[in-house]
């Protein structure tokens, strides 16, 4: 699969975010959890919770996971971003498609 740099993005953040309202592919996921608890975060196919949830990652207490899926998730109709908690950080590496 080719990849063109120019339709490439990074996140990074540990808050609630549109972070596009076209479709991408999500190549790769790391997030991280300085909480003493377990948390979550999720990626949705639209710009908002109430679109169709793609991926959960659930991060353990004092934990980072990395997550790189063996095909790009596909997101139709955007890509919003759920973060539990402001203890959770997410980098999330995504094209932008037509």
């Amino acid at each position: 699969m080719s990849v063109d740099p120019k339709n490439m993005a990074v996140h990074h953040g540990n808050a609630d975010l549109v972070l596009s309202k076209k479709p991408v592919l999500v190549h790769w996921i790391v997030a991280s959890n300085d909480s003493s608890s377990s948390r979550y975060a999720d990626i949705h196919d639209g710009e908002s919770t109430s679109a169709p949830k793609k991926l959960r990652i659930q991060i353990n207490a004092k934990c980072c996971f990395a997550f790189g899926p063996p095909v790009p998730i596909y997101c139709s109709s955007g890509l919003y971003l759920n973060v539990e908690a402001d203890s959770v950080r997410v980098t999330i590496g995504y094209e932008i498609v037509s």
